[in-house]
């Protein structure tokens, strides 16, 4: 399998408003190798294909995923849907649509651009200790819609998890899904059937039409 290089940056983490600006905390990564995006979401089909997975749409928003049969259906303020592993209920998957005045991601910028106000945003909270990138790709929906898959881990002050966020904007609709996986203190396991099933619900994520 063709292995793929992806160097984390550093990242120097501003304290809250609180706390003198000019304190910062450094945190380095090591360099990680990664198989190439559509080779991670290839295996996460494989080892979860025994799950029985069911397709859900929205047809007045306008999007299309498979959500896993036996996680429940619930609700979360500023969500369109949530779904939750009734076994392990930090593990869920929520869709969000917000209207946006741009018509496409080409004109918000390339899945980098993306990335980075993405981890921005989180260096920015109080509560962040460290983000460290596992991958990044853009893909094509059935009806040509751009869409960006971002995955990353982590390190907050209540504890580590792996996120996974997939970015599309069509019909002047700003499309995030976000699925969340909880890990231990030390990371979170590759091999983990909870990580490649959000990978897998991720890569069904579509527009329509």
């Amino acid at each position: 399998m063709r292995i793929r290089m992806i160097t984390v940056r550093t990242w120097y983490l501003a304290e809250s408003q609180h706390v003198d600006r000019k304190a910062k905390h450094r945190i380095k990564f090591q360099q990680i190798a990664l198989p190439p995006m559509e080779s991670m979401l290839a295996e996460s089909a494989t080892a979860t294909q025994a799950k029985d997975l069911t397709e859900y749409v929205n047809s007045k928003q306008g999007y299309v995923l498979d959500r896993p049969t036996s996680w429940e259906q619930t609700s979360k303020a500023g969500a369109d849907v949530l779904f939750t592993d009734p076994l392990r209920k930090s593990t869920t998957v929520g869709v969000t649509v917000n209207p946006i005045k741009i018509v496409g991601l080409q004109q918000f910028g390339d899945v980098e651009t993306v990335r980075k106000k993405l981890i921005d945003t989180e260096k920015q909270k109080e509560s962040t200790k460290g983000v460290m990138l596992i991958s990044e790709s853009s893909r094509n929906g059935k009806t040509g819609t751009l869409i960006y898959d971002i995955e990353y881990e982590l390190d907050s002050t209540r504890g580590r998890k792996r996120i996974l966020s997939t970015v599309a904007i069509a019909q002047k609709k700003l499309f995030i899904v976000n699925g969340n996986m909880k890990c231990d203190a030390g990371g979170c396991n590759e091999d983990s059937n909870d990580l490649a099933l959000l990978r897998q619900v991720a890569g069904t994520f579509d527009v329509i039409v």
